[in-house]
C-alpha cells in the first residue's frame, strides 16, 4: 500500500501534541503501537489521522486497510520522523491521532455501575494500570479528581493496555462536584485504606459502590475522605508495607466482582 509523506509542517502539528496543555486546548492525543492503535479503532473516540513508518507499510496492511474504511486519513513517515511522535524509547512503527471524546459525570455515574475515583495518583503508570483494572473487572468507568495523572498522557495509556480508551472517564471535577454526583446517584463511598478499615475479604459490597483510591503517598486528601462511608483494608503480613495503589485497587474491583456477580455461599 502506498502512501503520501507526512509534511513537516503537519508533522510538527502532531508533535506538539506530545504537550498536556496542547492535548487540553486542541482535544486530540496521540496513542502508538499496534495494539493501542487497534483499540483506538473501535474506542469511542475518533481517530483522525493514522501514521506508519516508511518500508512498514506490509507490516500494518491490516489496520491500515480498517482504518482507510473508517475514513481515516493515512500517511508515512520515515523512521527518524516517526520517532518525534514516539513516547518508547523504540518506536512501535504506527501512531494513531485521536479526537478526545469528551465525558461527563453523569455519563459515568448514570449507568449505577461501581466506578472508581482516584484522589492525587499522579503516577501515570499506576494510573493507567488501575484504568486496566476498573475495565477487566467490569466496572463503569472512573474519576480523575485534581492531582491526578491525565487519561491521555502516554504511559497512562500504554499501562491501561487500552482500558483507558474504552472507558467513560472525566476529568477537572472537584472533589465537592464528586461527591455531590456520587450522593446524587446514590453511590457508597468506599474508602480504600492500608490500614485499619473494614477486612476487604469480609466486607459486603452494594453494587453501586464508589472505590477512593488516594495516592501511595499521602493516601485520600482529607475533604474525601471526610465523605467515606466505609473504609477497607486489605489483609497483609504483619511488618509489611502497604500495598502499590493499582495492586490494591486490583483486588479490591476483583473482590466487588465476585460478590457482585458471582455471590459466594
Amino acid at each position: 500500500m502506498s502512501l503520501d509523506r507526512i509534511s513537516e509542517s503537519a508533522l510538527k502539528r502532531l508533535v506538539a501534541l506530545q504537550q498536556k496543555k496542547r492535548r487540553r486546548e486542541e482535544g486530540r492525543f496521540l496513542v502508538e503501537g499496534r495494539r493501542l492503535v487497534e483499540e483506538a479503532l473501535g474506542s469511542p473516540h475518533r481517530v483522525e489521522e493514522l501514521v506508519v513508518e516508511e518500508g512498514r507499510e506490509t507490516e500494518f496492511e491490516a489496520v491500515l486497510e480498517r482504518a482507510r474504511a473508517a475514513g481515516v486519513r493515512l500517511a508515512s513517515a520515515a523512521a527518524p520522523k516517526l520517532a518525534r511522535l514516539a513516547d518508547t524509547v523504540t518506536p512501535q512503527g504506527v501512531v494513531a491521532v485521536l479526537a478526545a471524546r469528551e465525558w461527563t459525570v453523569s455519563d459515568v455515574v448514570g449507568p449505577g455501575r461501581a466506578i472508581a475515583v482516584l484522589d492525587g495518583v499522579s503516577d501515570p503508570g499506576n494510573v493507567g494500570a488501575i484504568l486496566r483494572s476498573v475495565w477487566a473487572f467490569g466496572l463503569g468507568g472512573a474519576i480523575l479528581l485534581p492531582g491526578t495523572a491525565e487519561r491521555a498522557n502516554p504511559k497512562t495509556l500504554r499501562s491501561s493496555m487500552g482500558g483507558g480508551l474504552h472507558l467513560p472517564i472525566v476529568e477537572d471535577v472537584s472533589v465537592s462536584g464528586a461527591v455531590q454526583a456520587l450522593r446524587g446517584a446514590s453511590y457508597h463511598l468506599v474508602a480504600s485504606s492500608p490500614r485499619g478499615g473494614e477486612p476487604v475479604g469480609r466486607a459486603e459490597w452494594p453494587a453501586r459502590s464508589a472505590f477512593l483510591i488516594g495516592s501511595e503517598a499521602a493516601g485520600l486528601g482529607a475533604e474525601l475522605d471526610r465523605a467515606a462511608d466505609r473504609r477497607v483494608s486489605i489483609e497483609q503480613e504483619p511488618g509489611t508495607e502497604s500495598l502499590n495503589a493499582a495492586v490494591a485497587a486490583g483486588i479490591l474491583f476483583h473482590q466487588h466482582r465476585i460478590r457482585v456477580f458471582r455471590p459466594v455461599g
